[in-house]
């Protein structure tokens, strides 16, 4: 889990490089939660603008050929709050499973 509540748009893309590539060697997949912005007050008054910025990072990281999913994670209420993100086994890792 790479929990990202309390972190700053200038502060997530560090945290996420920092992170989530490890995350997803040792583990195959990643929690990544940033809360859904939606009881942000004062300047914060559109919401979800952590989870814009995880997004955007992720669409930029996925690469070509994807390197992992990304799936969207709601809460009870329909609120998206973060992402699933599971790496892909490459062909070669899947061939060479086969062989054992």
């Amino acid at each position: 889990v790479l929990d990202l509540h309390f972190q700053t748009q200038a502060s997530v893309g560090a945290v996420l490089e920092a992170r989530l590539e490890r995350t997803l060697r040792m583990h195959g997949a990643a929690w990544v939660l940033t809360g859904t912005g939606h009881h942000a007050q004062g300047h914060q008054k559109r919401g979800g603008v952590l989870l814009e910025c995880v997004s955007s990072y992720l669409d930029d990281a996925v690469g070509t050929p994807p390197r992992f999913s990304v799936t969207p994670v709601v809460d009870v209420n329909g609120h998206q709050s973060g992402f699933l993100v599971e790496q892909l086994r490459s062909a070669a890792e899947c061939g060479s499973e086969s062989e054992r």
